[in-house]
């Protein structure tokens, strides 16, 4: 009884979600039709709403960057970002979708529908208050590190930039769903994959969202990158094949921070 009760949560909260989006997709079009232009100040927010998937602008993130790294990234302006990927990550189901392929019945060949994810770079933030020392041990790496603290506006914020004719597409901000290693299998089916290719990429971000159960005690909220629309956007440094950099407006970003150890 108790798995039932669970899946039946995580299910409802899943499509709260979707429900979340659609209302703020809806508004979206209104304003669309009405020839407001992306650039406008409040279609932007609903963009920002959209894409956050409920999660409400003065959410608190938190994140514990090593602080060699951190330091780096605030002397350049720019945030680094690993590529969401199973080898990067260190997890054989991450990104779930990335390797799925299906036969095409015209050339005979296999066709990757994992690419429309594999451009997705990602960074893992908390909502969970009061870090453990679980937390730092995985995240620093044995090296000094610090704990920012921030908000879901202010990040979206500097990562979703109206000179970006992509700005609506490119971010996303979703609280991690964490499942099965079973259930994720389920969703490497071709046929799975194949419904959540819609236009407007919402399904594709909140599979890239899912994660195996045993990582549940992060309480992950997870920001998405989508750098596959115009590998040449300006200001974006491609260190290399897994790694990018965005550039990043950290003046006033930082609520707080805890330096480790």
């Amino acid at each position: 009884m108790f798995n039932v009760i669970c899946f039946s949560s995580l299910l409802l909260r899943r499509m709260n979600r979707i429900q979340c989006f659609e209302r703020y997709h809806a508004a979206v079009q209104e304003h669309d039709f009405r020839g407001v232009v992306a650039t406008d100040p409040e279609l932007y927010r609903l963009y920002q709403r959209r894409n956050s998937f409920g999660i409400k602008p003065n959410q608190k993130l938190h994140r514990i960057f090593q602080r060699r790294y951190y330091e780096e990234d605030v002397a350049d302006g720019y945030l680094t970002l690993p590529r969401a990927s199973a080898t990067i990550w260190d997890d054989e189901l991450e990104n779930p979708l990335s390797d799925v392929t299906v036969l095409d019945s015209v050339t005979g060949k296999q066709v990757l529908l994992g690419s429309l994810v594999r451009s997705f770079f990602a960074m893992c933030w908390s909502k969970r208050d009061k870090p453990k020392q679980s937390d730092w041990d995985a995240f620093s790496h044995g090296k000094q590190a610090m704990r920012i603290t921030t908000t879901a506006e202010k990040l979206l914020n500097r990562t979703m930039d109206v000179s970006d004719a992509y700005y609506m597409l490119r971010s996303w901000l979703i609280e991690v769903d964490y499942k099965s290693p079973c259930f994720i299998l389920q969703m490497q089916k071709p046929e799975e994959a194949l419904r959540k290719m819609e236009s407007n990429g919402a399904l594709l971000a909140l599979s890239s969202a899912v994660v195996q159960t045993k990582h549940s005690g992060e309480d992950e909220i997870r920001y998405l990158f989508d750098n596959g629309f115009n590998t040449n956007l300006p200001g974006v440094v491609e260190l290399n094949a897994d790694l990018i950099r965005i550039p990043f407006e950290w003046n006033n970003f930082v609520d707080s921070e805890q330096a480790y150890p």
